[in-house]
């Protein structure tokens, strides 16, 4: 079923398949402390739509030092203002 009422302005989609089980573990603890929703084994969605941007930038910043040197990444997709961004963290 598909719910068409959502407003999509500042949904965020994380999309990571880790192999390192410490870094998953602890990414995984970090993504689901935020409000959202666990659609499956490597993927979460929550709203920035109450985020200003510097929280944003914040959590950007905490992904990428997390990510830095593990070998490890992730893709999100943040949409906001009519458009969408697209980010890869990690080494890619």
């Amino acid at each position: 079923m598909i719910d068409d009422s959502y407003n999509s302005d500042g949904l965020v989609i994380v999309t990571a398949q880790l192999r390192d089980a410490d870094v998953r573990d602890e990414f995984w603890h970090h993504i689901e402390s935020l409000i959202g929703e666990r659609v499956n084994e490597y993927t979460f969605e929550f709203s920035t739509s109450d985020w200003d941007d510097g929280l944003w930038n914040d959590e950007l910043e905490w992904l990428t030092e997390f990510l830095d040197g593990t070998g490890e990444s992730i893709i999100i997709w943040r949409f906001a203002d009519d458009c969408h961004n697209r980010y890869v963290l990690g080494s890619v």
